[in-house]
């Protein structure tokens, strides 16, 4: 058997990417979130802006791009980026877990 063979298929990726040197700790607990709800979830702190972002997380395979940027921060919000259509929705940063569950496929 191949080695890739006997692994067992990968989920779905988030890709935390926070806009901005402020929303790092909100970014952080963002992430910590995803993955006590089971989500397979990256962070990258070392970009301030979105091209890089979505460079890196369409690399890394990322399913979806959560960003948090000052604007999301100051209204206690996350836009939601789906990678596969581009299409994209702000919702309140309680309702993530419940938003992916829902509408992405990405097991909460």
């Amino acid at each position: 058997k191949e080695f890739s063979d006997v692994l067992p298929p990968q989920l779905p990726l988030a890709y935390v990417a926070p806009i901005g040197t402020d929303t790092h700790a909100a970014s952080v607990m963002l992430c910590d979130t995803l993955r006590r709800n089971g989500v397979r979830s990256e962070l990258d702190c070392t970009r301030n802006e979105l091209k890089p972002h979505l460079k890196v997380a369409d690399r890394l395979g990322a399913t979806v791009v959560l960003v948090i940027g000052e604007s999301e921060l100051k209204t206690g919000t996350v836009m939601i980026k789906w990678m596969a259509t581009r299409e994209q929705v702000t919702i309140q940063y309680d309702d993530v877990i419940s938003y992916l569950q829902s509408h992405g496929g990405l097991r909460c």
